[in-house]
This record gives structure tokens, sequence and C-alpha cells, in this order.
């Protein structure tokens, strides 16, 4: 009886769904999606292009089995920047003329890849810049995706009031 008992436990947690905020989110999960971004990690600064006339830098804050977590940087570069400086990098508030960034997107891998990310340098992720993360797992959030989600974070960062 006690076997019996044991095994319908077992079976009963394994099929529980385990909520977002509870999920490993070792790079170790995501190996084949990190080596087709080319070792994306955790605190690398990225160029890359939104379709925007010009260039922009993403830090990624964290990684998970449903995205790839970015913090998007206001400044606007005209080609993809070579060395770049992160105590130069603003977030910039809302309807700043020089443009603004995002201090959290979670991403779809896919919708990630689409940017062309290339690689700039590896950078410290701070406490600060997971808040967005962390308020993002506690909400059990979303996750922008496809064309559709491409469209909303332009229109997110687009410049003016």
């Amino acid at each position: 009886m006690r076997l019996l008992l044991i095994v319908l436990t077992a079976a009963l947690v394994a099929s529980v769904p385990v909520p977002v905020a509870a999920q490993r989110s070792d790079q170790d999960l995501f190996s084949g999606f990190v080596d087709e971004l080319g070792g994306l990690q955790v605190g690398g600064l990225y160029a890359i292009n939104l379709g925007e006339s010009s260039f922009r830098v993403a830090k990624v804050l964290a990684l998970n089995r449903q995205a790839v977590h970015v913090r998007v940087y206001g400044n606007h570069y005209a080609s993809p920047p070579g060395d770049i400086d992160p105590a130069e990098l603003d977030i910039r508030a809302s309807g700043d003329p020089q443009g603004w960034g995002i201090g959290h997107l979670p991403l779809t891998w896919d919708l990630f890849a689409s940017w062309q990310p290339h690689f700039l340098r590896a950078a410290e992720v701070t406490a600060e810049e997971l808040d967005g993360f962390h308020e993002w797992q506690h909400a059990r959030g979303g996750v922008f995706a496809g064309p559709g989600g491409r469209q909303a974070i332009l229109r997110l960062l687009s410049v003016g009031p």
C-alpha cells in the first residue's frame, strides 16, 4: 500500500506543470539554441538590427526555455558598433528625441535571432537590471514573438513623443 501511495504521489507531482519562475535558466538547458546563435551568453552585449535605419545594442539579461531576456539601449549607431563602452549605454526616458530603450524585453529565441545579434563584449548583469526579469517571472509574463512581436517592439522604441 505504501509503495502504491509513493508511486501515485510521484506520478501526480510529475504531471503538475512547473511555473516559469521555478524553471532553471542554466545555459546548458539551451545549448542547441545557444550554439545556433553563436554562443549567446548572459551578460553579453550584442549589436542588433531591428530593421530601423540604425543599429542598437542589446544586453542579454537571462535565458530560459521560453525566451531570451534582453535590455535594449536607446543609443543608435549608423553601422554595427565595434568597441563599446558599457558606461556610455543609456536606456533614456520615453520621448527622448535621441531615442530610448527598454529595460526588459522577453523575446522568443527566433525573434532575437532575426535581429542578427553580433557579440561585442561581455558585461556584468546587475541586480537592478534583473528587476524587470524578476517581475516578469512573478507575473508569469508573456513573450514577444514573430512579426507581430517585432512590430510591437519597433512601435515601443520609435523615436518621438
